[in-house]
Parts: C-alpha cells; sequence; structure tokens
C-alpha cells in the first residue's frame, strides 16, 4: 500500500493499554511511543515573595495587606521561561520596597 494512506491516520488505544516504549509495524513504515505522560491535572502556580517561594495564602495575605509591594503576574509559557520550570500555569512575585 502507499504509505500516504497513513498520513493523516490516528491510532487510539484504550485506557488501560500501556503504550510507552513500544514499537509499532504499519505496513512499511515503522513508528515508536516513547515516555508518554497524560496529565489530569492542571498545572501549578507559582508564588514568590522577594525571591522566596510561599504558599498561596501567605501571598495572596501579604498583597493584601500591602498593597503598596510591588507585583507581577505571568502566565503559561512566560511563566515557564521566567521560573525555568516546565509544567506551570502561571507565576506570581511580590517584591516589598
Amino acid at each position: 500500500m502507499n504509505g500516504d494512506i497513513y498520513e493523516n491516520t490516528s491510532i487510539i488505544f484504550t485506557k488501560n493499554e500501556q503504550i510507552n516504549k513500544r514499537e509499532f509495524q504499519i505496513d512499511s513504515q515503522h513508528s515508536y511511543v516513547g515516555d508518554v505522560a497524560i496529565m489530569l491535572e492542571r498545572p501549578p502556580d507559582y508564588y514568590y515573595f522577594n525571591g522566596k517561594s510561599i504558599s498561596e495564602r501567605k501571598f495572596e495575605k501579604l498583597k493584601t495587606e500591602n498593597p503598596d509591594y510591588q507585583f507581577f503576574f505571568f502566565k503559561d509559557k512566560d511563566a515557564e521561561i521566567i521560573a525555568r520550570k516546565s509544567y506551570l500555569n502561571s507565576l506570581q512575585l511580590l517584591y516589598s520596597n
């Protein structure tokens, strides 16, 4: 068969089927699936005060009690780049004057 037939084809695996680090042969094509991670939880948010990681509750309390503090909010890829971490939703920074 022509390999172009498979160009837009999806293969569905069942929920309980182990697919990491397995090899699959589809006619003349050879595919490899490895280290698949499926995350159902949303990425975490990170909170920092003067460069130190703190809890969300403490962060919100400091922010509310000190409206003159400098506040920065970053989301998605910007947050990942600034925090030098992957898989996070937002990064919130608070600095005292």
